[in-house]
């Protein structure tokens, strides 16, 4: 069943990565992010309740505290990343993540892959890496972009981060469960750019998150 699971994330995570490049030039993307996240954390906190909240374990806060920094950045960057440069350039950066999680992984949760599933990962990451990079844009060229681009090194950045957010997302759902963990993880987030957006827009946010909120509705259900 985890390939499934793992299928289904990777498709949804794609669509909510094109959602959020068609609809950051319509909103900023402080208050899509802050409604996008706080509509995903409620959600995933009703379906909680409904399950029945774990347990939480000693591991628990500090993990989602990690999580919820190393995304508040990571989003920064990929918002930035989308907007600096096309996203089929930048989008086949994050197929590195597994890469950097063979090695973040074992240092956080001393999870480490066989020989097998360590040529695996590589395999299927050059394979997303390539299949995602037009004819105009092949590996040298994104290598030689990476000097010259932000957009590019900005998701590079972008796919370490994601590397170590995903390991402590594993630990906090360890001391707690799947619904209850990325719950307080998105909530968290959620909460933080409101807090931004808040501060940067003042009396403008209301406004602005009327009118955003097809857009994050959209990006948070996925």
């Amino acid at each position: 069943m985890w390939v499934l699971f793992a299928l289904l994330s990777a498709f949804f995570q794609g669509s909510g990565q094109a959602f959020s490049k068609k609809f950051q030039f319509k909103t900023n993307y402080l208050i899509l992010t802050s409604t996008s996240y706080l509509i995903n954390g409620s959600i995933l906190l009703l379906a909680s309740y409904m399950r029945g909240f774990p347990e939480i374990k000693a591991n628990f806060l500090t993990a989602i505290l990690i999580s919820a920094f190393l995304s508040v950045v990571a989003a920064v960057c990929f918002y930035a990343s989308i907007r600096l440069a096309h996203l089929s350039l930048v989008s086949p950066m994050l197929s590195l993540t597994p890469v950097f999680l063979i090695f973040n992984g074992y240092l956080i949760l001393g999870e480490k892959p066989s020989v097998i599933g360590l040529l695996g990962i590589i395999l299927v990451a050059t394979g997303i890496f390539f299949v995602n990079v037009s004819k105009e844009t092949r590996f040298s060229t994104v290598l030689h972009s990476m000097k010259k681009r932000k957009g590019v090194v900005l998701m590079f950045f972008v796919a370490f981060l994601f590397s170590i957010s995903s390991a402590y997302d594993k630990m906090a759902t360890l001391n707690s469960d799947f619904l209850f963990a990325p719950a307080m993880t998105t909530l968290l987030i959620g909460t933080t750019f409101t807090i931004l957006a808040l501060l940067k827009f003042r009396k403008e946010a209301p406004v602005m998150y009327r009118s955003g909120f097809t857009g994050s509705l959209i990006i948070g259900l996925a």
